[in-house]
């Protein structure tokens, strides 16, 4: 469980550095896709797993340069349960995230300052195309089995979103994007529910998810210059 405990020293890290940047909550709806793993389970149970499951984080934002290229360490949670006839199928994430927000249409504007301060249009100032990435633990578990599959779960995407300044200290920013898992695995998966000839093909997957969320930053430290400023 080393994975969990540097995510939990992470999240201590970036709540403390809320007062001097930006910090942001983050709540997302993924809608999933695990035909493979959902065609055991169909088999064996009655149905698909995870066909979609809701995910919170926290992310702390920095601009290394001028230009509006803008970054964010993020770490979020997923916890999903499915339940077909006698079997509870959970999945529980701890991930790690790197993401970039573009903003195409002004790039080579400002960019120390919430978005409702500047000046040009909502739609130029405020939209970005995003790309990020992610490594995760997660851990999956079938309560019939005795022991879970805990392992890896590393993704990447590209989306698209806007920011919406609604005062000197909050910054709400809906965003969609597409994920995609070059490899997943659980191991014996079909063994484990009987069906045989087929374990190899679940040691390894690739799985893609659509998510829409909604991202609310906080700038205190835009506040702080302010109040330094008027002194």
């Amino acid at each position: 469980m080393v994975f969990k405990k540097y995510f939990y020293t992470a999240l201590f890290l970036i709540l403390t550095q809320c007062i001097f940047g930006q910090i942001g909550v983050i709540a997302r709806y993924s809608s999933n896709n695990f035909n493979d793993w959902s065609g055991i389970t169909r088999a064996a149970s009655g149905g698909p797993i995870w066909e979609n499951h809701l995910e919170f984080g926290v992310d702390y934002w920095f601009k290394p340069g001028e230009y509006r290229a803008e970054y964010m360490v993020e770490l979020s949670y997923i916890n999903k349960t499915t339940t077909l006839d006698t079997r509870e199928y959970s999945l529980t994430g701890y991930v790690f995230g790197v993401k970039s927000n573009l903003y195409i249409f002004d790039f080579l504007g400002d960019c120390d300052c919430p978005t409702f301060k500047k000046q040009g249009g909502l739609f130029k100032k405020g939209f970005f195309l995003q790309w990020n990435a992610h490594a995760g633990y997660w851990h999956k578990d079938v309560n019939i089995f005795t022991e879970g599959d805990p392992n890896m779960a590393i993704d990447v995407g590209l989306g698209a979103g806007i920011d919406i300044g609604i005062s000197e200290l909050l910054t709400i920013s809906p965003v969609i994007s597409y994920q995609y898992f070059p490899w997943l695995t659980w191991e014996q998966l079909g063994l484990r529910h009987g069906i045989g000839g087929i374990e190899n093909l679940n040691a390894k997957i690739n799985a893609s998810m659509f998510k829409i969320g909604v991202r609310i930053g906080f700038r205190p430290d835009f506040l702080k210059e302010q109040r330094v400023l008027n002194r």
